[in-house]
């Protein structure tokens, strides 16, 4: 494969703006993140009196230790209908791309820390959550490379 040279001039005064720029955005979109967290992790003694284990913790001990885990819906429903502060971003859901095992994998969890785990829908009135993984006409399970883990708390 041919190597693509850049063009970029990290060492402008454009750049520099850019960079800036994107830096303080992500900065934002983390600090969302952490309110969710933060709002998670006040749930804790509640978690552990009836013996549970939060959310966050449970994938933590699923997906293989070091491994890089990818969060694909952290600004989900971001101060849309219930969500009046950030603190329920994420849909009350947590769900990305992690390794269970060496196998690279679609993991869901419901994040019964908020809201109870009721996940915030676009459409206030009605909301249905299908997860699943379909069988590609000619595929054998051993070939399945990815799966879907759906994490719940039982």
């Amino acid at each position: 494969m041919p190597v693509i040279e850049s063009q970029l001039d990290t060492l402008s005064e454009d750049y520099a703006k850019n960079r800036e720029a994107m830096q303080k955005v992500v900065d934002e979109f983390r600090s969302v993140e952490n309110k969710v967290i933060e709002k998670s992790e006040s749930q804790r003694p509640k978690f552990e009196k009836r013996g549970k284990m939060l959310p966050h913790d449970r994938l933590a001990r699923l997906l293989d230790a070091g491994s890089p885990f990818l969060s694909l819906m952290s600004l989900a429903g971001y101060m849309r209908h219930d969500d009046k502060d950030g603190t329920e971003a994420g849909g009350n859901s947590i769900a990305g791309i992690g390794y269970v095992s060496g196998v690279r994998c679609m993991v869901v969890a419901s994040n019964s820390a908020i809201k109870g785990g009721t996940i915030s829908s676009a459409v206030p009135d009605f909301c249905e959550l299908e997860v699943d993984r379909r069988m590609v006409p000619g595929e054998t399970p051993e070939q399945v490379v990815e799966i879907l883990a759906y994490v719940i708390d039982a």
